[in-house]
C-alpha cells in the first residue's frame, strides 16, 4: 500500500514549522545614525519636497502672534489644555486646539526666537 501525499509530507513539514516558529530569519540589521553623505543637498531636498506636495508648506504657520494676558477675556476655557513656556519673567501658552490646525508658531519674546511645534 502506498501512503497518501499528506502522510509523506509530515516528516518534512514538522521541522519546517519549527524553524518558522523560531524566527530563523538571520541577524537583525544594525542601526547607525545618518552620515552626512546619506543626506541630499538642500537643492535636491527642496526639489523632492516640491515634487511630493506641490508647495513647501502644507499648513499655515503662525508668525508673530498677538498674545493676551491670562486674566483677560481670551475665549479659552479654564480647563483647556495648552503647551507652555516659562522664561522666568514671561510665560507663554499655546492652546492645543490652535496647534492642531497650525502646528507651528514662530515669534520673538525677550530677544529669543521661539518656535512651538505640535
Amino acid at each position: 500500500m502506498v501512503p497518501s501525499p499528506a502522510v509523506r509530507l509530515r516528516p518534512v513539514a514538522v521541522p519546517l514549522l519549527l524553524l518558522a516558529a523560531c524566527g530563523a530569519s538571520g541577524p537583525a540589521p544594525v542601526q547607525r545614525p545618518p552620515q552626512p553623505g546619506d543626506l541630499p543637498d538642500e537643492t535636491e531636498f527642496l526639489a523632492q519636497v516640491d515634487r511630493s506636495r506641490g508647495t513647501r508648506d502644507c499648513f499655515a504657520v503662525i508668525r508673530d502672534p498677538v498674545f493676551v494676558r491670562a486674566t483677560g477675556r481670551h475665549g479659552i476655557a479654564d480647563d483647556e489644555i495648552v503647551m507652555g513656556v516659562d522664561l522666568g519673567t514671561t510665560q507663554v501658552a499655546y492652546p492645543i486646539q490652535l496647534l492642531n490646525f497650525h502646528e507651528i508658531v514662530e515669534h520673538t519674546t525677550q530677544g529669543l526666537d521661539l518656535l512651538a511645534c505640535w
